[in-house]
């Protein structure tokens, strides 16, 4: 697995996703083929990416979860890595605190493998 490298400022500063009733945490256990293709949403239940694939750890935990942002009618997107913390499940969809703006704005997975932490 690529070694991750020190995350930027905006990047360590990003908030815990909120944790509800309706929303279970992604350290729960699932098959990583019903997590795989699920919508991501904001916290105003907009579409901001879509589950590409998860990263597991040596300790075969949880270690992030990539996500495709930016993409319009298939073309001009990009992947990112976000630690599984700022995630949970909410119905068929998974959740997340960070917006857009600050998803679009990581670092492309495939060619700077970092998880933002």
């Amino acid at each position: 697995m690529p070694s991750t490298t020190t995350p930027s400022t905006a990047e360590r500063s990003l908030p815990p996703a909120s944790m509800g009733a309706a929303t279970a945490p992604m350290s729960a256990h699932y098959l990583a083929s019903n997590l795989i293709g699920r919508e991501v949403l904001n916290p105003q239940g907009e579409t901001i990416g879509e589950v590409e694939d998860l990263i597991l750890s040596s300790d075969r935990g949880l270690d992030g979860v990539v996500i495709s942002v930016g993409e319009f009618l298939g073309m001009g997107g990009k992947t990112v890595a976000v630690d599984p913390r700022y995630l949970s499940l909410q119905g068929d969809a998974v959740q997340t605190s960070l917006t857009r703006d600050q998803l679009t704005a990581a670092s492309d997975f495939a060619q700077r493998p970092a998880i933002m932490r």
